[in-house]
């Protein structure tokens, strides 16, 4: 599968930084992009590095030890089906980031939601999609 990636999306130095991080943005953006194409799909995160200090960027890994994924769809105007689509694929993403090469152990995740479904209803379903999954959820807005 990862070859079939390679193909599609270029080749992965992983001996530079930020190689897979950034490749598997590629990759996520096309996924989303399928799921909903009115998706907006950029990672809005700042990494800060063994000294403490922040560093500014684009990056979809974080160097503390904390995973966050970041998502900008309007999960109101989902079907039921397709909000079960993203909420799998959202999962496989950071389950991703998570055994991906450069990182040691298992990080924590979160997803950060930024704009919350309207329905009380639908925002519990999701909520409970990633808590049994050990993602905390961040909600925007």
């Amino acid at each position: 599968m990862l070859s079939n990636m390679m193909n599609k999306y270029g080749m992965i130095d992983l001996t530079k930084p930020g190689a897979w991080g950034k490749f598997v943005h590629n990759v996520r953006e096309d996924h989303a992009q399928q799921v909903d194409h009115n998706a907006s799909v950029e990672t809005k995160v700042t990494v800060f590095n063994s000294d403490g200090k922040e560093v500014p960027g684009r990056y979809d890994i974080l160097s503390n030890n904390v995973i966050y994924d970041v998502k900008s769809h309007n999960l109101d105007a989902m079907s039921d089906k397709k909000l079960a689509n993203f909420l799998v694929e959202t999962y496989h993403q950071i389950q991703g980031y998570q055994w991906s090469p450069n990182i040691e152990g298992k990080p924590d995740a979160a997803v950060i939601l930024e704009n919350p479904p309207s329905d009380s209803g639908r925002r519990n379903v999701i909520e409970q999609f990633f808590e049994k999954r050990d993602i905390n959820v961040i909600w925007g807005k």
